[in-house]
């Protein structure tokens, strides 16, 4: 009697938050980053709303639905789609540079509504700056964007529109904001378990590559977007992702307060002869060819022992491929020989990708170069 009734309780709530939530006593935007205060809300009593504070101090209530949001940034563009897909009013153009594009990510969407995906207005990133009459136009209940948008205080100011400030900087920041946006959007049963699913894996990984001592771990030089001669800092998710895999990442030598988040640090040939990295990631197949054909690098550890590794296309270490990304990583930094630890990424991967797109990726996708 006591489990029926505590589904029936849990079954009440679920109801009422999906179809009573309203945005209200929004903070500043610009507000500095925080560990969110409550990530994946508690229920209240009936006479209470139930609510979540984002990582700008926003606090969210549930008393209204949001019916309709839009996402500035790709990652949350594609979890609206995943957790409230007749809820988004856009995309955005890295979103469609990465999912909707030649040799993009598209086939991950194919049991997503790839023809509806295809069919919404596009809006800039907040990185190249959003109109805000095209964000009137498009009259989103809900603004989603990052706590890198320099440009979300004035945009709300410009739109009246309530936003929600998620986070991308690490791996566990991934997993609060799937909580979060799967509370405002209705849909906390999907977005628990795969925030429940990220943090599961991340805690595996970790069990393994916590007693590593530092000394004993090899220092990995991480190529940035643009060059093999930018690296990433210490506080972006490409460091979180190196460290949790069992690596060094030599980016943190260079990182300070100003640039721990920066994406893209600009790095000498001889900083890189300093550092000799044990192992080079490239961010790319033409980044890996022009490591491997320069003269230049023919001098460091990485080259001349085989461990200059290209990201994998469907593991790419950065938005939603992260996670898989992290399990390729920790298996050629912890096991690069052993072809069980590869059959072990592959085979989460593909839990990965069943649960967070309903794709079943293959083999063959899994081990595409980027």
């Amino acid at each position: 009697m006591k489990k029926k009734k505590n589904k029936f309780i849990a079954l009440t709530l679920t109801l009422l938050l999906g179809a009573t939530v309203l945005l209200q006593g929004c903070g500043s935007s610009s507000a500095p980053a925080q560990t969110p205060a409550a990530t994946n809300p508690a229920p209240s009593s009936s006479s209470q709303a139930t609510s979540i504070t984002d990582y700008a101090g926003n606090t969210f209530a549930a008393d209204k639905p949001v019916n309709t949001v839009m996402a500035i940034h790709p990652i949350y563009t594609m979890m609206a789609l995943r957790l409230a897909p007749d809820k988004v009013v856009s995309v955005d153009k890295i979103y469609t540079q990465q999912y909707l594009g030649a040799n993009s990510l598209s086939a991950l969407l194919t049991n997503l509504g790839l023809a509806h995906i295809k069919s919404l207005p596009v809006t800039n990133t907040f990185m190249q700056k959003v109109d805000p009459e095209q964000v009137l136009s498009l009259n989103p209940d809900l603004v989603v964007t990052l706590d890198k948008d320099a440009n979300a205080k004035t945009l709300e100011t410009a739109t009246k529109k309530p936003f929600l400030i998620l986070s991308k900087n690490t791996l566990a920041d991934y997993a609060k904001s799937f909580r979060m946006l799967g509370a405002v959007l209705g849909n906390s049963q999907e977005a628990d378990q795969m925030a429940d699913y990220w943090e599961k894996t991340i805690a595996g990984v970790a069990a393994k590559t916590d007693p590593i001592a530092v000394k004993d771990r090899p220092n990995v030089y991480h190529c940035a977007a643009g060059s093999i001669y930018s690296t990433v800092g210490k506080d972006t998710i490409m460091a979180s992702v190196v460290k949790l895999a069992g690596g060094n990442n030599l980016g943190d030598q260079i990182s300070s307060g100003s640039n721990s988040t920066n994406e893209s640090i600009d790095v000498s040939m001889d900083q890189i002869l300093k550092w000799n990295p044990d192992v080079v990631v490239a961010n790319t197949s033409a980044q890996y060819q022009e490591i491997m054909s320069s003269p230049e690098w023919k001098a460091v550890n990485a080259v001349k022992n085989g461990k200059v590794y290209c990201q994998l296309k469907y593991s790419f270490v950065d938005g939603l491929t992260s996670l898989p990304g992290l399990l390729w990583y920790n298996a050629i930094l912890t096991a690069p020989n052993d072809t069980s630890a590869l059959a072990a990424y592959h085979k989460e991967a593909k839990n990965y990708f069943q649960l967070f797109f309903k794709y079943n990726i293959s083999d063959d996708e899994l081990n595409v170069k980027r």
